[in-house]
């Protein structure tokens, strides 16, 4: 018979594949991985039976983090300008306090070796938090023709682009990085 999973070590190979995507990019060596996650090289695919098994839940797992910290980010009997604004600044946030898991989650999302399926329940994820976007800015925008378009923008691109320029502001590393993007995208 054979033994459980366990879910100390599944949670441990997924930490570590965040900090090395986020410092290397979806090329990290799995023997890197599970070396950081303190397990073999042959446990790691156990749990993920493949490499692009382990990257597209890393991605959900991420995201489903900050979903479910959007999701409690504002209440129901605040303006929708409030909540908007609130969750503007949960997106923000949650970027401060985690940027190994923002990093991986920029180099994940612009990977081939995630799958649409993956990207289609990421996606599934923000539904609810869509939804209140978009009954806030009902009367104010013309939302049909965006397809949240308002929530793909503050969820991809500009949550972040901000967090590089407040990681910039520390004087960190991607100070050179955030000033080079936002030029980029001004363009």
């Amino acid at each position: 018979m054979a033994r459980p999973l366990s879910e100390e070590k599944r949670e441990a190979i997924l930490v570590a594949a965040a900090e090395l995507v986020a410092s290397l990019g979806t090329g990290a060596p799995t023997a890197k991985i599970a070396a950081a996650a303190g397990v073999a090289e042959g446990t790691l695919f156990t749990y993920f039976a493949t490499k692009d098994d382990l990257l597209n839940e890393l991605l959900v797992d991420i995201e489903t983090q900050l979903a479910q910290a959007l999701l409690a980010s504002y209440a129901a009997t605040k303006s929708p300008r409030e909540r908007v604004q609130r969750v503007w600044e949960c997106l923000v946030e949650w970027g401060k306090a985690n940027p190994v898991q923002r990093k991986a989650m920029r180099q994940l999302k612009v990977s081939d070796r995630i799958s649409a399926q993956t990207t289609q329940r990421c996606n599934a994820l923000f539904g609810g938090i869509r939804g209140v976007i978009e009954r806030s800015l009902a009367g104010h925008a013309d939302l049909r023709s965006s397809e949240g378009a308002l929530c793909a923008f503050c969820h991809d691109g500009a949550a972040d682009r901000s967090l590089l320029r407040v990681d910039g502001w520390r004087g960190g590393q991607e100070s050179r990085e955030g000033e080079r993007d936002t030029r980029d995208a001004a363009e």
